[in-house]
């Protein structure tokens, strides 16, 4: 019986209403699509095998090989004694009289011509009534394999010259759009959309290489790759709304909002320097830059302080740019990364924006109600949730961001109580004491693409910041504020070393690196609404 999953909306509304009940594949397709089984019929009447095995062949190599290996080598019209058998998707075919034939075939987005011309695959008589049949039979879309010798077309086009008939090893029982360019339906069907148009299948590629140099980066400076719990009865750290479910006994359990407690119980452990890729999960909105499951990256460093972790936040960009784009240039984007990166501190650039100088910035509602009465004046949306958190993050991103977005940028000293896992500190500005946390978030391209902590390790110090956090979510209903985790507190009495923390949003990084400005186009299969 064909899983309910496997059919479409509108062709199950026809199966309840003629009552089929177990549906039988062959019936399936004989009353739903005709078009599939008379092709189908069509290729075994020529005795073309369907799905066949691919022919075990030392010679067999891929196209992209192929390629790079004949790349500055053969001239035009020579065809060298050097035989492949190579696999791909047909792109296109096309005919020249009743004798030649050419097929470009894919291998990912690597492209080869193959010719097929009569008088190479056999005698007259053994090709007599097949070759254009054979060959007809075939269309965009298919998966064959071909053997042949490598050469350069007249043109200079590099090409496989056949030596015998493409074998079908899985014909594409679809017609395979020129350009898929209808947003909703490239992602209801994104193999499609990758099928159709070759950039998506480049941005994807793209990802999952930057991907790979941000595990190569930090391998190779020490760092160990690990895993930690995604689902747990701990939100993981972050300041965000969870998903939340429960296991056969009833108990809570929510998605990871973050891995960030369980990374500094390993270096509690001894993991000196630990990093992880992975999802995390959001139970937030959906909209260009932000999608509920999201990949990130989060290293821990012991016995290093924020400058360090500054220092080589700025070598992983340059890094990932270099092996990504070949330069310091940031696709699409008027970004030089080859300066150094601009410095801005929070509270002077703030102050500078408003032409006032703040009073203590803290967890109190006479801050509370300054910060209000600036939005007012500002005339400046107030964020769903009123705390001082909130309020100096809008303001911040609204005044100060706002006009600070092509070159990277590093922001730095944030007030403390936008911090509450971060070490604090005291910094005069003006005749004001204002508690700082020692932090920066890195921007670059109106992206926010890293933030970093020297993390707090003074137990009876992190367990205050708790306690004031649940303020927040008591009294001002913030459900993005995470509650006290006393097993972090006990965790920290056993002694984190002076550790500095970093978190970059992979997701964020990729548009910047590719140029997009839709999280959709670097996801597999587009964000959350399309799975």
């Amino acid at each position: 019986m064909i899983s309910r999953g496997l059919l479409s909306k509108g062709i199950l509304s026809i199966i309840k209403r003629k009552n089929t009940g177990n549906l039988i594949p062959h019936v399936y397709y004989s009353e739903y699509h005709a078009d599939i089984e008379e092709r189908r019929k069509a290729l075994g009447r020529l005795g073309i095998s369907l799905y066949p095995s691919v022919t075990s062949d030392a010679s067999t190599t891929t196209i992209p090989v192929i390629i790079e290996k004949w790349r500055n080598k053969i001239t035009k019209s020579e065809i060298a004694m050097v035989r492949y058998t190579v696999c791909g998707r047909i792109s296109s075919i096309r005919y020249s009289g009743s004798k030649l034939a050419f097929f470009d075939v894919l291998y990912g987005n690597k492209k080869l011509q193959v010719v097929f011309n009569k008088k190479n695959i056999g005698t007259e008589e053994e090709m007599k009534g097949k070759f254009i049949p054979r060959l007809k039979a075939l269309q965009k879309g298919d998966c064959i394999q071909c053997s042949g010798n490598v050469g350069r077309s007249g043109s200079g086009e590099l090409s496989i010259y056949a030596t015998e008939l493409p074998k079908l090893l899985s014909p594409c029982l679809h017609p395979i759009p020129v350009k898929l360019t209808n947003y909703e339906k490239r992602f209801e069907k994104r193999f499609v959309d990758m099928m159709s148009n070759t950039k998506s299948l480049e941005l994807l590629e793209k990802r999952y290489r930057i991907i790979e140099s941000i595990r190569k980066f930090f391998s190779e400076r020490g760092f160990l790759e690990v895993e930690t719990p995604i689902l747990s009865h701990h939100f993981g750290g972050a300041t965000a709304r969870p998903f939340i479910t429960s296991d056969i006994h009833k108990l809570p359990l929510t998605l990871r909002c973050a891995p960030e407690l369980w990374l500094k119980q390993l270096v509690i452990g001894g993991m000196n320097r630990v990093f992880e890729l992975g999802k995390n999960f959001r139970n937030e909105g959906i909209d260009a830059t932000h999608n509920p499951e999201f990949t990130s990256c989060e290293a821990y460093c012991a016995y290093l302080n924020l400058e360090g972790m500054k220092k080589l936040t700025e070598e992983l960009i340059r890094f990932i740019c270099l092996t990504i784009n070949g330069n310091l240039q940031i696709s699409g984007q008027t970004v030089d990364l080859e300066k150094g990166f601009e410095v801005i501190e929070f509270i002077p650039a703030l102050q500078k924006e408003l032409n006032v100088e703040l009073s203590p910035l803290d967890n109190s509602e006479n801050c509370r109600k300054q910060l209000i009465s600036i939005f007012k004046r500002c005339e400046i949306m107030l964020p769903k949730t009123c705390t001082v958190a909130h309020l100096l993050d809008k303001l911040f991103d609204s005044l100060v961001l706002k006009y600070n977005t092509s070159s990277p940028k590093f922001v730095i000293n944030h007030p403390e109580v936008m911090s509450p896992l971060a070490k604090s500190d005291i910094k005069l500005y003006g005749a004001v004491e204002q508690r700082i946390s020692k932090r920066f978030e890195l921007y670059i391209g109106g992206y926010e693409i890293c933030n970093a902590y020297e993390e707090e390790n003074d137990p009876v110090a992190q367990y205050h910041k708790f306690q004031a956090q649940k303020y927040d979510r008591l009294q001002l209903g913030d459900d993005e504020t995470p509650a006290p985790d006393s097993d972090f507190v006990h965790a920290l009495e056993y002694g984190l070393p002076p550790t500095a923390g970093w978190g970059m949003g992979v997701d964020r990084l990729v548009m910047l690196m590719t140029g997009q400005s839709k999280i959709s186009e670097i996801l597999p299969f587009g964000s959350l609404r399309y799975v």
